[in-house]
Parts: C-alpha cells; sequence; structure tokens
C-alpha cells in the first residue's frame, strides 16, 4: 500500500501496484507523516489525536454517504450505536496535547510528542497509555527509538534519553541551538542538527 495524509484532513491508503484508492478516513490537521507498521497506519494530529487505522480494510460505493445517513440518524436518537468510521482501531484524545510530527513505532508501543513539550508512550495494541515524559520544552517532532531508550531533543538545545520502559529521565546533554528533528542513532553514535546550523555527533 501506499499511505499519505493531505491538506484536506484525510488519510488516503491506495493500491501500492494500481494506485487505486482502497480507503480514506478523516483526521484533523496534522503537521507529520503517518507511520506504517504491520497492517496498521497511525497518523498524529494537532487537536490531540492519535489514531490507529487497520488499512486492509476497503471502502465500497455510497458507503460514506451511508454512514452519514446513519450518522443523522443516530444525532436524532433514531439508533443506538454511532457509525464507527470503516478501518477505525483505536483513537487515544488529549485535546489540551496538539500532537507533532509522525508517530514512532517499535516493539509494540507507539511514541507522540506534543508541542507542550510532552513524549506519550501508548500501546501499540489499544492505544492504551503507559507513560508521559515531560521535556519542560517543546520538543522535536518526532524521538527516535532504540531498545532500551528514547531520544527526543528541544527547543532549548538539549537532548533527553529516556529510558523506554520506564519513561524515566537517563541523561540528558547540551548542544548550540534549538533541535527540532529527531537525533539519529546509528553506529554507536547519536547525531543532533540544531537550528544553529550545526551537527553534533556524541559517541
Amino acid at each position: 500500500i501506499i499511505a499519505f495524509n493531505a491538506p484536506n484532513n484525510f488519510v488516503y491508503i491506495l493500491d501500492a501496484r494500481t494506485g487505486k484508492q482502497r480507503l480514506e478516513f478523516r483526521t484533523s490537521q496534522a503537521t507529520g507523516s503517518v507511520a506504517l507498521n504491520g497492517e496498521r497506519v497511525y497518523v498524529a494530529d494537532n487537536k490531540g489525536g492519535l489514531r490507529a487505522i487497520d488499512w486492509t480494510k476497503k471502502h465500497f460505493p455510497l458507503e460514506e454517504k451511508i454512514r452519514a445517513v446513519r450518522s443523522n440518524l443516530y444525532a436524532m436518537g433514531l439508533i443506538g450505536t454511532f457509525p464507527i468510521r470503516k478501518g477505525s482501531v483505536w483513537n487515544v484524545k488529549r485535546p489540551n496535547e496538539p500532537f507533532l510530527g509522525t508517530p514512532a513505532v517499535a516493539d509494540g508501543m507507539v511514541y507522540v510528542t506534543s508541542a507542550s513539550g510532552k513524549v506519550f508512550k501508548v500501546e501499540e495494541s489499544d492505544g492504551k497509555p503507559v507513560w508521559t515524559f515531560d521535556a519542560g520544552a517543546p520538543t522535536s517532532e518526532t524521538v527516535s527509538v532504540t531498545p532500551h531508550y528514547v531520544l527526543v531533543g528541544d527547543a532549548k538545545g538539549r537532548v533527553h534519553i529516556i529510558d523506554a520502559n520506564t519513561g524515566e529521565s537517563k541523561e540528558q546533554f547540551e548542544v548550540d541551538g534549538p533541535i527540532t528533528s529527531a537525533p539519529i542513532v546509528a553506529n554507536d553514535m547519536i547525531y543532533v542538527a540544531t537550528g544553529n546550523g550545526k551537527l553534533y555527533a556524541i559517541k
């Protein structure tokens, strides 16, 4: 499949071989891209919504119009069950936490950052919260995840190394300039780019 979010606040899922649309899913405005893992697509939006979408589902002709009619019937109290949007697996809502960037998925968990400077870890299976880390300043839009640690930068030029299991800070160090992109871990090194035009390699 090919999955992407568009300015009209929809996630579109296409068949990679034919280009035909399989599924469309309405969200709120998202600043990052979607994350794809297994049979699910994850998207975070700036209204504090983090969604898991089952991309194996397919829309059929007139399906959305039928759902709109059923939604109106529910609003009028004529049916008892709200029609869930096709493909919806779970939806975590944090109204006061505008989510940023692209979710990170690793080891059965999903990580997302917010404009308030927090990092959230939820379970990939059902969106259940695991822990929240507060960096104390706006963070990079995406985190990097290793088997043991989560790394995120912030606007004060600090790189936070977080215990992936507990959400507790293990270490932090400072660089010159704000960090808006995720620190990169490779070959026993941490690479950090700052808004002051500097690139750091930290062993």
